[in-house]
């Protein structure tokens, strides 16, 4: 097993662990994670930046109330979240994601679109 992938299952251990009954986040965790694992072979510098641990964390997260009145006058209270995650930072998950105009890293960038397109990926 080589460092990124022992890394990659390290962190996502972390994720289950810090996000339990979240299997819909479990998958999306996953699938991005299996989708970065040359990207971080070939560039072991993301792994030492912690990049995996900073897509994983939201930068902000927002709870509210929703209160709403049923048919019968009974009033209800719901929770709503709004959870945004700061796609800029992490240039390769901004690439996988198509957010690619927000990214001022030109030479970053140009590295990316070589490694994704002979990966397979085509950047957007």
């Amino acid at each position: 097993m080589s460092p990124s992938s022992q890394r990659i299952a390290t962190v996502y251990d972390q994720v289950i662990a810090r996000n339990p009954g979240e299997h819909e986040f479990h998958q999306a965790v996953k699938e991005v994670f299996d989708s970065l694992g040359r990207v971080l072979t070939k560039f072991p510098e993301y792994v030492e930046e912690s990049i995996l641990e900073r897509i994983c964390e939201p930068e902000r997260q927002i709870i509210f109330r929703i209160p709403w009145t049923d048919d019968t006058g009974r009033v209800h209270i719901n929770r709503g979240f709004r959870v945004q995650f700061n796609w800029r930072v992490p240039a390769m998950v901004a690439m996988l994601a198509g957010y690619v105009g927000l990214l001022g890293l030109t030479g970053l960038r140009a590295q990316l679109d070589d490694l994704f397109c002979s990966a397979g990926f085509a950047p957007g």
